[in-house]
């Protein structure tokens, strides 16, 4: 596919969301999630840089960064948190400290 007018490919989710609840499902209505080794393999045929949202929280961080992905995006792992500066905080540091592949 041509790929020149695209900045990046969003992949997901990660995990089930209330963000985008009919994200994610197949025609019956159950939830796909994408696996490690599928963001694994899409970062490395993917012409464009991979970032990974939808239900993503800082646990999943080291993980994620083994993947090769380029970064990852989230909503309610901040605007959900008690203290949204120091969730993102905590985010940035958590994906910054883990090793890439």
């Amino acid at each position: 596919a041509d790929t020149r007018d695209i900045d990046y490919f969003g992949a997901g989710p990660l995990h089930e969301t209330a963000t985008k609840p009919d994200c994610g499902r197949d025609a019956a209505g159950h939830i796909i999630t994408r696996s490690f080794a599928e963001l694994t393999e899409l970062h490395a045929i993917s012409p464009v840089p991979v970032v990974v949202g939808g239900g993503v929280k800082a646990r999943d961080l080291p993980a994620l960064r083994k993947t090769g992905v380029d970064g990852f995006f989230v909503v309610s792992a901040v605007a959900g948190a008690a203290d949204p500066a120091a969730a993102a905080r905590e985010l940035v540091e958590t994906w910054k400290a883990a090793p890439r592949s």
